[in-house]
């Protein structure tokens, strides 16, 4: 995704975002088997320039949070779905079955 000087700047303006919502709507950060805060972080600011990149006018900020969130959600609902699978076709067993 490539962004106008005018997205970069709005991104730059705005990262502070991502932080308050892992604050705000990740709890129990400790626990993800996952993913860390940093790469959290990262899957937010690619949210965060979404919000940029597809920004209309209006309060970017409100935008903005929603659209940080959903790709937190996303990539976490993605990573359990996948666990699961992983799990679901035996990943990780030798041939006998057993761990």
């Amino acid at each position: 995704m490539t962004l106008t000087q005018d997205q970069q700047k709005l991104v730059e303006e705005n990262m502070g975002l991502v932080g308050k919502v892992i604050k705000d709507k990740v709890h129990g950060l400790d626990q993800l088997r996952f993913f860390t805060y940093d790469d959290l972080y990262q899957i937010g600011c690619i949210g965060l320039c979404k919000a940029a990149s597809s920004d209309k006018g209006g309060c970017f900020s409100t935008f903005a949070y929603r659209l940080i969130w959903n790709e937190i959600c996303s990539a976490l609902i993605y990573a359990n779905r996948r666990a699961g699978r992983e799990c679901a076709f035996g990943f990780g067993q030798n041939r006998s079955g057993s761990h």
